[in-house]
């Protein structure tokens, strides 16, 4: 056994701990939930690149094992703390195994310890979603805190996560809710980490390796979520390593990995480049190297070589050191130097200004002569999107202080579009009622592009809605399904306040309540369930469509560039629907069964009056896609 009297500062821990027994002064010990005695050691400690492991003895873990299942696992790290997950095998009578969960200290001032996590473990506690935070980062910390985020959607549309934070300290779970930063990219349904780290004695990380870096700032005081975008696949990996149309890639970790040290993000990513010479024996690689310090700087440092290896000689002898390989090339740049290349960058963003500058004042010209109510004079480009910047982030708080300025009736340049806005009373009756026919022509949004169908007319769609769906006697016959929704959502409200045990939440048991009663309405099911303060698949799908479609898109204030989709909007939101249309098939292909079968109701919800209707000139009824379409609206 070697002699613990010296150890490195830091050291290559493996994930996998192994089992087995090691006393030594790295030994701590403790109990699993089942009152089972249970120790964890340092075995091998080795200086870097060395790697050291971990080992665990416990009764409870003896027993035949396949070799892909570990004894224990480290889930997190920080300072001189181990988070390490234990898995226990099936017991004779048939039970499922289980899984305990430690802090382990490495020792320093006071003896190594082994502290078991109190029950529930948040869901995310077993995956790369939890994170450990020394409060005191540089290792002599005594205590530390153990991070699971949990996301959610606030009722304002604004991303939130609550915080599943679990302190040694005080030996018990808390919760701490952190909005999204403002200014920050969001991503509200890929981001899945992939690793967590601590970033300071206050602030964590989460990467996600084909999106970005989430940060949680001050954990201690009033947490804030930030997420930081990590650059695109190199063209070489895009092929093997990018999103399928299922949005589903393979894993990055063999290509791509960020770290932090010293104030600075590191992110590196290696491409190999097939036949990069003229041999086709060789092989080349490519790295691609950034850093960024918390704040706005992005240094970008590109390493690429391209190396040959003797394949006949690799493979008759695989040894290292009869290996043939040679460094053919060997390149390093740093992009902050000026080249040839930064030259004409520079004379073509020359080119650019003076081109958009000549636009501007020929469109501004344009738009003095066009017969347009007075208004703030636009900017390139932007328009006048900054004078509706302040008032708290409340559009109308700007607009009502430009009408002080410009009048009732005044004209706003919004991007390339051109807006009238009418703040008063008098303004608004003299818009909708003498010039309605004028005003009607409305931009659409272009995220309502996405499955749009041109099968019907408006006009005889609004006839089917409004002689059909939503006739008086069809409302009539289910006023009794909104009476017993009503009953079900008082009688829950009643349980939750009788109960005290914790706050009733209003506003999402109204919000599944009117899923519910539309639901059962259209199709005779409920889609939520008011009994469970989990979010139901078509519950958390709706709330996170609501969520983007109402981010602001530029191709909303740009239509030139909507065919582009610069934000990536349409895409997003064309997945949305393709769910949502997935789960409205379903329905439709039981009901159509039900009607096969002879399960037929007096009472026919929105469902059958569409699957029945037929036009009265042509006989014709709707398509599929018509339906998905309608029915989608109606749902949302």
């Amino acid at each position: 056994m070697p002699e613990f009297s010296g150890f490195p500062s830091w050291v290559l821990l493996d994930t996998m701990v192994q089992l087995g027994r090691c006393e030594n002064e790295t030994t701590a010990h403790s109990r699993t939930r089942s009152g089972s005695p249970i120790e964890v050691s340092l075995a091998q400690v080795a200086d870097p690149p060395g790697l050291s492991r971990c080992v665990v003895h416990c009764p409870g873990l003896t027993g035949i094992r396949s070799s892909v299942t570990p004894p224990a696992i480290v889930v997190g790290a920080d300072g001189a703390f181990l988070l390490i997950c234990v898995f226990f095998l099936p017991t004779l009578d048939g039970d499922m195994h289980f899984s305990d969960v430690f802090v382990y200290r490495a020792g320093g001032s006071t003896p190594p310890s082994l502290l078991l996590v109190p029950e529930p473990y948040p869901v995310g506690l077993l995956s790369s979603d939890v994170a450990v935070l020394s409060c005191c980062h540089d290792g002599a910390g005594e205590h530390c805190l153990v991070v699971v985020p949990e996301r959610r959607v606030g009722a304002d549309g604004r991303l939130w996560y609550d915080l599943q934070v679990f302190s040694t300290e005080t030996n018990s779970w808390s919760t701490k809710a952190a909005p999204m930063a403002r200014d920050s990219l969001v991503h509200y349904g890929e981001f899945v980490p992939d690793k967590a780290f601590a970033i300071g004695e206050d602030s964590l990380a989460w990467v996600d390796l084909q999106f970005g870096i989430l940060m949680c700032e001050n954990l201690h005081k009033d947490p804030e979520m930030r997420l930081i975008g990590l650059p695109a696949l190199m063209p070489a990996n895009t092929e093997i390593y990018g999103v399928d149309s299922d949005g589903c890639s393979p894993p990055l970790d063999l290509i791509r990995d960020v770290t932090y040290s010293n104030g600075w993000f590191r992110f590196v990513e290696l491409e190999f480049l097939d036949g990069s010479t003229t041999s086709s024996q060789s092989a080349g690689w490519r790295a691609t190297i950034c850093k960024r310090k918390l704040g706005p700087l992005l240094v970008i440092v590109r390493l690429s070589a391209v190396l040959t290896a003797d394949l006949d000689m690799l493979i008759s002898n695989p040894s290292p050191a009869r290996a043939a390989v040679g460094v053919h090339r060997l390149e390093v740049e740093e992009m902050h130097k000026p080249s040839n290349w930064d030259l004409t960058r520079f004379f073509a963003f020359t080119c650019l200004i003076l081109a958009v500058s000549s636009y501007y004042l020929l469109g501004l010209l344009a738009y003095r002569r066009r017969n347009l109510p007075p208004g703030p004079l636009p900017l390139p480009l932007v328009g006048n999107l900054l004078s509706l910047r302040g008032g708290g982030g409340l559009p109308h708080r700007s607009l009502a202080r430009l009408a002080a300025r410009h009048g009732p009736v005044m004209a706003l340049r919004l991007g390339t579009v051109t807006a009238v806005v009418a703040s008063s009373p008098d303004a608004a009756r003299d818009v909708l009622q003498r010039h309605d026919t004028a005003f009607s022509a409305r931009a659409v949004p272009d995220g309502a592009h996405v499955f749009a169908h041109y099968t019907h007319s408006m006009g005889w769609l609004r006839k089917v809605c409004t002689g059909e769906l939503f006739a008086p006697h069809r409302l009539d016959t289910h006023g009794s399904l909104r009476q017993e929704k009503v009953r079900h959502l008082v009688a829950r409200v009643a349980r939750l306040a009788n109960d005290g045990a914790r706050p009733v939440r209003v506003g999402r048991l109204a919000f599944t309540t009117a899923l519910n009663l539309l639901s059962s309405t259209i199709f005779s099911a409920d889609l939520a369930d008011l009994d469970d303060d989990r979010r139901g698949e078509f519950e958390a799908l709706l709330a996170e469509m609501n969520v983007t479609v109402g981010l602001p898109n530029v191709s909303d204030f740009y239509p030139e560039v909507a065919r582009l989709d610069p934000q990536g909007l349409r895409r997003r939101i064309e997945g949305l629907f393709r769910r949502m249309h997935a789960i409205i098939d379903q329905l439709i292909e039981r009901r159509l069964r039900e009607r096969a079968a002879g399960e037929e109701t007096s009472k026919k919800n929105f469902l059958d009056v569409l699957l029945d209707y037929r036009g009265a000139e042509d006989g014709r009824g709707f398509e599929r896609q018509t339906l998905l379409s309608l029915l989608s609206v109606s749902s949302s």
